[in-house]
């Protein structure tokens, strides 16, 4: 056999190595009594030490106390301080990933996307300790954001920090000392009555966009809410259309009433189809081909949004529809006029919309021999 340390032959089963006196078979080391990263204990001076290692941001930091009298005084010092760095390892990220596979699975589908683009803004702080992080960190995140988008940041790092305060992970909600930007937003114009008659004009010559604006204008349909409708929950004999009612309670529990002058309208844009989606295009394509049939009617360049801002208009021309029959029309639970007949049934909204058709506006063309080529 060889020496461990001088590796010079020696007689095998040698306890000693009889040219350089090495043992050659040490005795086992005795067991660690806490495992790597749990800190140690050790004396220095004449006095008992303890320290311990973190790490932020790939830097390593460690922290010792000395001076003291006893070792068990450095141990209870030390299992303290192994409590706050697990505190502290507690991340936005940690958080966000135990809140967006349970409590965010409750809200509705457009929320759940809007935090996940909130979350893609938190990237820079997603892995600081939330004990560590500062107001300043969160204001700064929030810098250059207009006020929609940061207040999606804001509301999700509250839903995130309450849970690190119910944990004892956080000593504060940090989020609710965040400051907004100024909410500046663009007032939605509606069209006028002249780009209506237009819309009239274009669909009689085949145009089925058209359509598709008048149905949202004269339902009060958001553009969401028409690419959710189904055929199958369309009742021309009620005039109603159900289950397409998107964001609110309200918009969801009532149906979408349409007049009986824009039945054949819509009879005409499902065609032979019995089942299936109303419009068969993904958001992006509705978007685009809605802008470009406005330049070919010849109206303003306004979103699909601007049609239910135009409803209340509609109900309102001729015979003036009371606010609560608009509310009701809109499916808002609060006019913003009156709470006068907040509670209007169908019988009476389809009154009030079916008396549209006294407008010369929003009566039916005439003379349509031609079907509409909906492109679908």
């Amino acid at each position: 056999m060889n020496c461990r340390k001088c590796k010079k032959e020696i007689p095998d089963g040698s306890k000693y190595c009889n040219l350089c006196g090495t043992v050659q078979s040490p005795p086992p080391r005795a067991p660690k009594n806490r495992g790597n990263g749990q800190g140690s204990v050790y004396r220095r001076n004449g006095k008992w030490a303890a320290s311990i290692t973190k790490y932020r941001n790939g830097q390593r930091a460690t922290k010792t106390k000395c001076g003291f009298d006893k070792k068990s005084d450095a141990l209870e010092w030390l299992s303290e301080a192994r409590k706050g760095r697990a505190r502290s390892a507690t991340t936005l990220s940690s958080l966000y990933t135990d809140w967006s596979t349970s409590a965010a699975l409750k809200l509705s589908t457009s929320k759940q996307c809007a935090y996940k683009i909130a979350w893609a803004r938190l990237n820079d702080i997603s892995f600081d300790p939330v004990a560590e992080l500062t107001i300043g960190d969160l204001q700064r995140v929030l810098d250059g954001l207009t006020y929609y988008p940061a207040r999606d940041v804001k509301t999700l790092l509250s839903h995130l920090y309450k849970r690190a305060c119910a944990q004892g992970d956080a000593a504060a909600n940090l989020a609710q000392y965040v400051v907004l930007p100024d909410c500046e937003s663009e007032e939605t114009e509606a069209y006028t009555q002249d780009e209506l008659a237009k819309m009239w004009g274009a669909y009689d010559k085949g145009e089925a966009y058209a359509g598709y604006m008048l149905l949202m204008i004269y339902t009060g349909m958001m553009p969401g809410e028409l690419l959710a409708c189904k055929i199958d929950s369309i009742d021309f004999s009620a005039q109603t259309i159900t289950g397409a009612g998107l964001k609110t309670k309200e918009r969801k529990s009532k149906p979408i009433v349409f007049p009986s002058f824009i039945a054949p309208v819509l009879r005409e844009l499902i065609g032979d189809r019995i089942t299936g989606k109303l419009i068969r295009a993904n958001r992006d394509a509705f978007y685009e081909q809605y802008h470009a049939a406005e330049a070919r009617i010849g109206i303003r360049d306004l979103k699909p949004y601007s049609c239910r801002h135009t409803t209340a208009t509609a109900l309102a021309i001729g015979d003036a529809a009371a606010p609560g029959i608009i509310a009701r029309v809109m499916r808002q639970t609060r006019p913003l006029t009156t709470q006068k007949y907040t509670h209007a049934d169908v019988k009476a909204v389809l009154k009030v919309v079916n008396g549209m058709k006294k407008n010369p506006v929003t009566a039916l063309p005439k003379g349509r021999g031609k079907k509409p080529n909906t492109g679908m």
